[in-house]
């Protein structure tokens, strides 16, 4: 989860100016939604009330949170589906 987090951090928020409230909400969501994409539990919500996230925030960040959940679970499939493949000798 740390590592999806902070995945989304490189993404979306290297060289950007956004505050870090906006950075958080949107790491912490898209950490939530791939993390149960794959059946891990996680604890986002915890993390998204430190920062007073709440529902119109988090629709506000909803584009990027779709984009970024989106591209880490088509990327985090693609490497399972090739590690789990035979190797061909």
């Amino acid at each position: 989860q740390t590592l999806i987090h902070e995945a989304t951090h490189a993404l979306l928020h290297i060289g950007t100016s956004e505050e870090n409230q906006r950075k958080e909400i949107q790491a912490d969501a898209v950490s939530y939604v791939v993390s149960r994409y794959f059946g891990m539990e996680h604890k986002a919500f915890n993390y998204l009330a430190l920062y007073d996230a709440d529902f119109k925030q988090i629709m506000d960040n909803f584009k990027a949170i779709q984009k970024v959940s989106s591209q880490l679970i088509d990327y985090i499939e693609g490497k399972l589906t090739i590690s789990a493949s035979p190797e061909v000798v």
